[in-house]
């Protein structure tokens, strides 16, 4: 049995717990310290409703520093219990690639964190599926070996794993481009063939990369950071005139075109 928090890998509860009898979980919360010698970090965040009333305030400086209720120490995110075997899965996920201006094959690659949460060496088969309505699923497996209390990242590419790359994908489309497609993950790790773990995401498939665009292609000249996404280059601006909104809907709407055809 393991204690997660919004994504921290947890702490295992193995040590007092009482299996089928009531348990209490306490929690010990620290605020983040030494913002000034009277101000603690937690207490810097603006609560505009009770600033009168909750904060430091120091007319000579002029310093109306208001505080939260709770100071930011509070659990302000899920908490959740897990039951597993001796390894463990975190954080699922997969990163996907595409050979622009092509928009097929796809690359995927599956990345997870196993933990082996014992005090002795545990061997394993972590296995995957990957589905969605309509489409072939893909299946795979890999075998690990972790060392004592050992976590481990976890790669599986097309190299290793040739159903990893996918010929003919569903892409997720951007708002107004297609259809955001996903594809679901789920991954299990089982020990001489009993479950330790399992995990499972929701996915899509797209490509997008960042890059910079040299001053020559701007007046004054300055750099432009722009994306190169699956319906190509698109300069990334921030406000602009009506006129250049509607010109670059137009553009966008004629990449669309060319990929349809």
């Amino acid at each position: 049995m393991r204690a997660s928090y919004f994504g921290f890998p947890g702490v295992g509860l193995g040590v007092g717990f009482v299996s089928g009898g009531a348990n209490v979980l306490a929690v010990k919360i620290t605020p983040e310290r030494a913002l000034t010698e009277d101000i603690e970090l937690g207490d810097s965040w603006l609560d505009w409703i009770n600033w009168k009333y909750l904060g430091y305030h120091d007319a000579e400086k002029h310093l109306d520093i208001p505080f939260v209720p709770d100071r930011n120490a509070g659990i302000w995110k899920r908490v959740f219990l897990s039951s597993t075997g001796a390894v463990t899965i975190r954080n699922p996920y997969v990163a996907t690639e595409l050979p622009l201006p092509a928009l097929r094959p796809a690359a995927l690659t599956v990345y997870c964190d196993l933990s082996n949460t014992t005090n002795k060496p545990v061997s394993g088969t972590l296995r995957g599926e990957i589905s969605r309505p309509g489409k072939p699923v893909i299946q795979f497996q890999h075998d690990v070996s972790l060392t004592r209390n050992q976590t481990e990242e976890i790669a599986l590419t097309p190299a290793e794993i040739a159903q990893l790359s996918v010929n003919n994908p569903d892409l997720w489309w951007p708002y107004e481009w297609g259809q955001p497609n996903l594809y679901h993950l789920t991954l299990e790790f089982a020990i001489n063939s009993e479950v330790s773990d399992t995990q499972a995401i929701d996915f899509g498939i797209l490509q997008q990369e960042r890059f910079v665009r040299g001053p020559e292609h701007r007046m004054p000249p300055r750099p432009v950071k722009a994306v190169e996404t699956m319906m190509g280059r698109v300069a990334v601006r921030a406000g602009g005139s009506r006129r250049k909104k509607r010109a670059a809907g137009k553009s966008q709407q004629r990449n669309k075109s060319q990929l349809a055809l």
